[in-house]
Order: C-alpha cells, then sequence, then structure tokens
C-alpha cells in the first residue's frame, strides 16, 4: 500500500512541477503573465502530492513497514522514536524526497502568505517547481524511496551511528535544507529582472523579504551543525573545512553578499546587477552543495555513498546559470554607472566584493579533487593551510568594513570627515588591543580589537528603526562568533594522558580526576563511561565522555564531555581503555570563549526575523502612503509588471 501511493504521489508531482515549471518560466521569457493561474495552481498541485508522499514515508518509518527497502535500510524495531522521525534524511532516497519537500513547503508557503503578483508569482514558483521536476526525476525511478521489499525484513538496519548520538540532528539537516533551497526566491527574481532589464523596487523588497529567511534558516543550519560536529566527533573542533561542510558555506556567503547588495542598491541602483548575478550563484552553489553530498564524487565524512543519480544536483543549477547567462545576454540592462567616492555605499562594495572573493576560493577549494582527477586521473585534496590562508585575512576584512561602513554618510564623504567619525570606536579598539596585549593574549588580539571597533561604530543608530535594529542585531552576533572562534583556536590548551582510576590530570586550568568505568545499556546501544571529577562535580552520566557501541555497527562511536561556560569550555575525549585494568585514555581541551560561537546564533537569527518583519512593514507603509519615490512601493510580490 505505501509503496504503490507512494509513488502514485511523486508521479503525479514529478507531471505538476514539470507543467508550472514550463508555465511559469515561458511566462518569463514572453511577459505574458496570462498564465498566472495555471501556474499557481500546478505549482500547488506539486506541493500538495510532495508533502504527502514525504507524510506516507514518515508513516511507513514510525510504523516499522519494512516492506519497503528504505524503511528496511533505516528503520529499526529498537530505535527509539526521535531517531526514527530523523530516518527520513538519514539515507540518499528520503534525503532527495525531504529536499523536494522543503521546496514544496516554499512554494506551498508562497502561495498561502506571498500575496503573488502574477508576474513575480509565475517568475518564482516556475523556477522552485522546475527544480522540484528535476530533482523529482530519479526519485520516479532509480531512487525512489517507495521500493517495494520482498519478502518483507523482520527489522532493520536502522541509521548510521553518528546519526544517533544527538539531538541537533533532528535540526541541523532540515534547517540547513530549508535555508539553501528557500534561495529559490531570490533566484526566481533575478530571472524576472534579467528578462526585464531592472530590478524593479517591488521585486527588490520581495528579494529581501524572502532572503533574509533563508539566511537565518542556512546561518541557524550552519552553526547547528558546526555545534553537532563540536558535541559528537569527539575532535575538539567545529570545522574541519570538509567539502560538505563547504558545500553548505559557499551559499551561505553569496547570500550574506546579497544582502548587502540589496541595501546598497537602495541608493547605489548601479549594484542591483551585482544583486541578481548573487541571486543566481547563490542559489546555484546551493544546488551544487546537493551534488557534493549525494554524487559520492567527493569524499566527504558527511556525504552519502556513490549513487547514480547525484546528476540531478547538476542539472538544475546548470539550467539555471543557463538561463540567466541567457536572458543577460538577450536583454539590455537599464542603468548607468559613475564614479565612486569615499561612502557607504562604496564601503558596503568593498565587503560584497570580498565575500564573493571568498566564496570563489573555497568552491574552487572544494572542486579542486573533481578537477584535478578529470585532468590527471587523481584526486588531489585541497588541504587546510589553504581555507586557513583564505578566512583569516577576509576576517579581520569583514571586521573593519562592518565598523567603517556605518560611519560613513550615503553620500560622498571626506577623508577627514571619515576619520573624525571612526575616532570614538577607533579608540575603544585600541583600549581592547592594550588590554589584550598586557594580559599575554597576542595571537586574538587583532580580532578581539576589530571586533570592538566594529560593535561601538555600529551601535551607533541602530535603533533608530526596527530595520536598523535587526541588522546591529545580525553583526552583534557574527562579531560574537568571530570572538568564540579566535578565542577557542588562539588560547586552547590541550593534553593527552592515560591514567588509571583515581590519578589526575590537567587540561589549561581544568584540573580532572578519573574515577572509573561506568556502563549505560539503553536497549539499542551501550554506552561505557568515564566517570570524571571536574571541580567538586562528578560526571559519569550518559552525556559524559563515553564510548557508544551499537549492536549492528562494527565501530563504537566516541562522544565527549562538554563542560561549557561564559568563558571557557572544558573538553574532554575518551580515546579508548582497558578492560580489565580499567585504565582510560583521554584527550582534553580547554577552549576558551567557546560557547560564544553558539550564542551568536541568537542575535543572528533574532536580527533576521526582525529585519525581515521590517522590510515587509516598510514595503505595506509605501503602499498604503503613496510615496511618490521610487514607484509604485508596494508590499511583496504585488505589483503588476511596471
Amino acid at each position: 500500500m505505501s509503496s504503490a501511493l507512494g509513488q502514485l504521489l511523486v508521479l503525479g508531482a514529478l507531471g505538476a512541477a514539470g507543467l508550472a515549471g514550463a508555465l511559469g518560466l515561458w511566462s518569463v521569457l514572453t511577459g505574458d503573465a496570462r498564465a498566472a493561474g495555471a501556474v499557481r495552481v500546478t505549482a500547488g498541485l506539486f506541493a500538495g502530492c510532495t508533502l504527502l508522499a514525504t507524510a506516507v514515508l514518515w508513516r511507513a518509518l514510525f510504523v516499522h513497514d519494512f516492506s519497503l527497502r528504505y524503511v528496511a535500510k533505516v528503520g529499526s524495531l529498537s530505535a527509539p522514536p526521535a531517531v526514527t522521525f530523523g530516518a527520513l534524511w538519514a539515507g540518499y532516497e528520503g534525503s532527495l524526497l525531504f529536499s523536494c519537500a522543503v521546496l514544496a513547503a516554499w512554494v506551498a508557503g508562497l502561495l498561502a502568505f506571498g500575496r503573488l503578483a502574477p508576474e513575480a508569482g509565475c517568475a518564482v514558483l516556475g523556477a522552485a517547481s522546475a527544480t522540484a521536476a528535476t530533482l523529482l526525476v530519479p526519485l520516479a525511478g532509480p531512487s525512489s524511496p517507495f521500493v517495494a521489499l520482498a519478502p518483507a525484513a523482520a527489522d532493520g538496519q536502522g541509521v548510521a551511528a553518528l546519526l544517533q548520538d544527538h539531538w541537533l540532528m533532528l535540526l541541523h539537516p532540515p534547517l540547513l535544507y530549508a535555508g539553501q533551497l528557500g534561495l529559490v526566491v531570490p533566484f526566481g527574481l533575478a530571472l524576472l529582472a534579467l528578462a526585464r532589464g531592472r530590478l524593479a523596487p517591488p521585486w527588490r523588497r520581495a528579494m529581501r523579504g524572502a532572503l533574509l529567511w533563508a539566511w537565518g534558516l542556512l546561518t541557524a543550519g550552519l552553526v547547528l551543525g558546526a555545534w553537532w560536529a563540536y558535541a559528537v566527533l569527539g575532535w575538539g573542533g567545529f570545522w574541519a573545512w570538509d567539502p560538505v561542510e563547504n558545500a553548505g558555506l559557499v551559499p551561505w556567503l553569496c547570500a550574506t553578499a546579497l544582502v548587502h547588495a540589496l541595501h546598497a542598491a537602495e541608493r547605489e541602483r548601479r549594484l542591483e546587477r551585482l544583486a541578481v548575478a548573487l541571486a543566481v550563484a547563490g542559489f546555484a552553489t546551493a544546488l551544487f552543495g546537493g551534488f557534493v553530498t549525494r554524487s559520492g564524487a567527493i569524499d566527504s565524512v558527511h556525504a552519502f555513498s556513490r549513487t547514480s543519480s547525484g546528476w540531478a544536483f547538476l542539472v538544475a543549477p546548470g539550467a539555471g546559470l543557463a538561463a540567466a547567462v541567457a536572458l543577460a545576454v538577450r536583454g539590455r540592462w537599464q542603468g548607468r554607472a559613475g564614479p565612486w567616492r569615499l561612502s557607504r555605499g562604496a564601503a558596503l562594495l568593498v565587503g560584497v566584493l570580498v565575500l564573493t572573493a571568498v566564496a570563489a576560493l573555497v568552491l574552487a577549494g572544494t572542486v579542486a579533487p573533481l578537477v584535478s582527477a578529470a585532468v590527471t586521473g587523481d584526486k588531489v585534496a585541497v588541504a587546510r593551510p589553504y581555507y586557513d590562508g583564505i578566512a583569516v585575512p577576509a576576517a579581520l576584512a569583514a571586521l573593519l568594513l562592518l565598523g567603517v561602513a556605518p560611519a560613513l554618510p550615503w553620500r560622498a564623504s571626506t577623508a577627514g570627515k571619515a576619520l573624525h567619525a571612526l575616532s570614538a570606536p577607533a579608540a575603544a579598539g585600541a583600549a581592547v588591543a592594550v588590554a589584550c596585549l598586557g594580559a599575554g593574549l597576542r595571537q586574538p588580539v587583532a580580532v578581539f580589537s576589530l571586533a570592538t571597533f566594529a560593535a561601538v561604530s555600529g551601535a551607533r543608530g541602530a535603533w533608530r528603526s526596527s530595520r536598523s535594529a535587526g541588522a546591529w542585531l545580525c553583526h552583534v552576533g557574527v562579531l560574537a562568533a568571530f570572538a568564540g572562534i579566535a578565542g577557542s583556536s588562539g588560547l586552547a590548551a590541550r593534553a593527552q594522558v592515560e591514567v588509571a582510576p583515581g590519578e589526575t590530570f590537567t587540561v589549561g586550568s581544568a584540573r580532572v580526576r578519573y574515577l572509573g568505568l561506568v556502563t549505560h545499556d539503553e536497549g539499542y546501544r551501550r554506552r561505557v563511561v568515564a566517570a570524571l571529577e571536574v571541580g567538586e562535580r562528578v560526571y559519569d552520566g550518559a552525556g559524559g565522555a563515553r564510548l557508544t557501541f551499537y549492536p549492528r555497527r562494527d565501530q563504537p562511536v566516541s562522544g565527549p564531555l562538554v563542560i561549557a561556560g561564559f568563558a571557557r569550555d572544558v573538553y574532554v575525549s575518551l580515546s579508548g581503555f582497558e578492560a580489565e585494568s580499567k585504565r582510560a585514555a583521554f584527550t582534553a581541551w580547554e577552549l576558551p570563549l567557546m560557547s560564544w560561537l553558539w550564542a551568536s546564533l541568537v542575535p543572528m537569527i533574532g536580527g533576521a526575523v526582525l529585519a525581515a518583519a521590517a522590510s515587509r512593514r516598510r514595503a505595506g507603509s509605501a503602499m498604503t502612503s503613496g510615496v511618490a519615490a521610487d514607484p509604485p512601493q508596494v508590499s511583496h510580490l504585488t505589483q503588476k509588471r511596471p
């Protein structure tokens, strides 16, 4: 029953998505919006069929319907409900369906709340539906999660052990997918702008509003993914420049650059073309990330095994880039370029270019194994020093620009006025630098002083409007993240020891006493926990330093003890033990300011939500107040073609 119903719904979704995509993109090319009603109906059918198919698979997982091959592969009678819930995206076929479901959710949200005007609606719904159609083709064929298994299995294999060990796997993938695929809205509007030769103000505001939601979701997905790596893998770090990690970072960099390009484009119309290019690049790189994760072409600890349908994630970005280039060549962009002067717009342009350059360099390092394999026959992986050499100067430049841009006016300024406006923030940054050097903190001094400079500069005028407040909160979150990264990497202490019960070791300023081993049998897994005394508290529960054994997995999963604090984290990982003597080997770290990185998510997401809500209200008030400048100004996607 589940097999036939699921496959029927996937076929229905494929047909509806293909028709909606064709009609929507035809409307963009011809300028004829008479098909808008048909696009809405067919896009709605695609969304409904896809979400129902996802519900069918989820139900099969929860009722342990092992007559489906996918359920037998990732399901298990002994798995708790939370693990079963996340099993939907734990395997390749399920994650492919879930990606389509995320696109369907965006389409459903736009239909319900977007107030789509005919022309913009055709562009956005057409782009989303056409993208979904390319992903639904393998779902209707070789990569279907609804393939029947005869005879049905008695039990399933269960999801990979690393995906069962922390609750963050219930949040990280859905948020990451939602953020990446949400970039389809700016992409669709970018195609419309290319076809018409300008980025009309209503489209620009609609693009900004949707982009802020997608950026917030993508930011949450990346930070929570880094937190998962920190809390589960037991290596004391959170970012390894893995290809799949890079594939999530590149669209985030493009989206961040696009947010600032759109902001500057309100005063500097010449930046509209750059914003359109970034909207196309952001969505194309987001889909390319799906190829990296699901094709198996690039080795990664986060990737699925090699599949026969990873090509689907190249068709959509390839077609999108081809369409964008064709429209750019076909059309004639309106507007003229003029000289740049010392102003906020110029500072934002420099920041956008820095982010774009970093995205391009990270992408180049990520695809280097594919290029080297094609040229020489050998995959040559790019080492971490390459990425660190990009990230460190780019981070310092970003901090500098975060302080300079808010102090400059939109109109041209003089160097004297700019220096005067920056004198107080510069003094605050210098004071922090002197304090750091006096305390012997030499390595992170540049980040701490520049972060203070940016925080003081950006605070002026931050509360003039809710939109400004939202932007300032996002920047505060970014500054906190930079401080957490600099503190945890530049001031970390490490110890590697082998001790017997009762013995003590130190890491940094923390004193740790090993008490012995405790076994926790949880039915579907067994945990061996090293009981540790840190300070006056004993940590011997299931969240302590541990090795977790799963019945159907050969290797145990290491999990660290993390004692988080405002000033520092104490992080202890159990490397191994002797069953008879109870001797145990540990690797331990003291990581100053690590919790600042995770806490940075709160102001970043709060600021994105505040800015998105303010952008929507601003557009709506312009519609009702009859503002003549930059006409016609309306809320989101309600404006007819100018």
